[in-house]
């Protein structure tokens, strides 16, 4: 027999109490869009649920402690029940009793997909326990409210939480052995997807304990918004000498100059590479000495100016050696002729003649 249809024409209540009443013994499957569950059931009863694959059921048994890695392994390989195993079978049961509750619950969530019902199919991990369907739909019932009121204190199973570092209102505290285990769990920062992983326990039961300890104050929420850049407040005194420094700091960075270099600057510095330590030698030897601005300024000021008549001509000057040229016409302490033209030559006026 198979049975298939959709979830949003046809419940998954209906269709699991139809299969309830009809005492049928197989695997009801439910594919949506991101959920894959798996129902099973035997003799119209319930044995088994997940939304997981085989893999996660292990790795959860494991991790639950519920039974024993042989225990698994004959599971796996000989079909075995894993109420077999000397382990308590209450626990077993208390275990697979939760998995049926929660698939229920998160396969209906959606309202959507579609399902398969395949006969005579078996679970890979399975008990002796047995469980009533119209017990476990009233369950899951109940838990769609029990979840609303987690999620007022918990966001979601990857809100991140820690606990405090010192008791609420500095009073003795006491904690259930569940409760313990799940604080001596954490590890610095963790979510509820983290802790039922890590303790092999379902979501709703991890969440309904990390709920109840944030409630006392012995756990909290975690921020997931990022950190503010820290402003120190304006003063006066040392604290507002230290903004001036911070400040003063980062502007000196915003403004540090570039690295790029102008095409002129790095031509000129590779012709200054490419010059010999001779050529810089010779250059330097040429150059005339260098005068500060200061010093060239005090010696013009020294020197007096020549009169600008005298500068513009000539004829005061030669009337002055003519009339020495007469004073004493037998040359006596007047320079000859050759000096005399060789002096006015010096004094650019060699066009005038001295054989008259």
């Amino acid at each position: 027999m198979s049975l298939t249809g959709h979830i949003d024409v046809f419940p998954l209540e209906e269709v699991l109490r139809l299969l309830a009443r009809s005492y049928k013994s197989g695997c009801l499957r439910v594919d949506a869009s991101d959920l894959h569950g798996r129902i099973f059931l035997s003799g119209g009863s319930l044995t088994f649920a997940t939304v997981g694959t085989d893999e996660d059921m292990r790795r959860q048994l494991l991790a639950s402690k519920v039974t024993s890695d042989e225990a698994v392994r004959a599971a796996e390989v000989g079909g075995r029940s894993l109420t077999d195993a000397p382990t308590e079978t209450s626990s077993v049961g208390d275990f697979f009793r939760e998995e049926v509750v929660e698939s229920i619950y998160r396969i209906r969530k959606p309202g959507k997909g579609q399902f398969v019902f395949n006969v005579d199919v078996a679970p890979k991990y399975r008990s002796e326990s047995t469980f009533d369907v119209e017990l476990c739909i009233a369950e899951a019932d109940r838990r769609a409210a029990e979840w609303a009121d987690i999620e007022s204190v918990i966001t979601g199973i990857e809100q991140p939480l820690r606990v405090v570092s010192e008791a609420p209102h500095n009073e003795p505290v006491t904690l259930a052995p569940n409760t313990w285990k799940l604080v001596a769990n954490f590890e610095g920062v963790s979510s509820v997807r983290a802790m039922s992983d890590r303790l092999g326990n379902s979501r709703f039961r991890v969440a309904k304990d990390l709920a109840a300890l944030v409630r006392g104050g012995l756990v909290e929420t975690v921020s997931t918004e990022q950190p503010t850049r820290y402003e120190m407040p304006r003063g006066t005194g040392a604290s507002a000498e230290l903004v001036h420094q911070a400040d003063t700091v980062e502007e000196s960075i915003d403004h540090e100059p570039s690295a790029d270099v102008a095409p002129e600057a790095e031509a000129e510095t590779a012709a200054d590479y490419n010059r010999s330590w001779w050529s810089e030698a010779v250059e330097a030897a040429d150059e005339p000495a260098a005068v500060e601005p200061e010093a060239e300024a005090s010696v013009t000021e020294e020197e007096p100016e020549e009169p600008k008549e005298e500068d513009a001509s000539g004829e005061s000057f030669l009337d002055k050696v003519f009339s020495q040229l007469k004073e004493n016409p037998e040359g006596q302490g007047v320079p000859s002729p050759v000096a005399t033209q060789g002096f006015l030559k010096r004094r650019r006026m060699s066009s005038v003649g001295l054989d008259e």
